[in-house]
């Protein structure tokens, strides 16, 4: 998450950090005809995730709120991981969004077997357990974190 939000999204005459794109996949409307915004304090970029009839989140704030619940999602999708989801939760990490890279699109998709995610920022990522970094889609799984569960999980059997 940045430091400071000075996004202004889709608002006019608004000055962006480039952080969000939430309103490429459309928005929600409001009761009264307007573009929904975020419920988050400060974000003015469109609400594109609701949570309620009357709370509803851009998809990076959506995505923070969510973040156990899509790391746990992305393990069960792994076939090694079924039966153990909430043992390895407590030890592999999910990219945390420290910047875009300017050179490639700033939006992602984490694919699962059964269904495709919301588009998620792109760009340099870190891990929230081991700290390593990489280029990639925020919220995805930790690749070293990943090798190193499957090691665990190997040598306890």
């Amino acid at each position: 998450m940045t430091e400071t939000n000075t996004a202004a999204g889709s608002s006019p005459g608004g000055v962006s950090d480039v952080r969000s794109t939430a309103s490429v996949e459309g928005t929600l409307p409001c009761p009264c005809g307007k573009v929904r915004r975020c419920a988050f304090v400060g974000c003015l970029d469109d609400a594109t995730v609701p949570l309620t009839t009357d709370v509803a989140y851009c998809d990076h704030h959506a995505g923070d709120i969510f973040r156990a619940h899509l790391r746990r999602a992305q393990l069960a999708d792994l076939p090694r991981f079924v039966d153990a989801v909430i043992d390895i939760d407590d030890v592999v990490g999910q990219g945390v969004f420290l910047h875009h890279d300017y050179k490639y699109p700033k939006r992602d998709r984490i694919t699962f077997t059964t269904f495709t995610s919301k588009s998620f920022r792109f760009g340099r990522v870190k891990c929230d357990r081991c700290g390593a970094s990489w280029m990639g889609t925020e919220h995805e799984l930790c690749r070293w974190c990943v090798k190193r569960a499957f090691v665990v999980s190997d040598g306890a059997k």
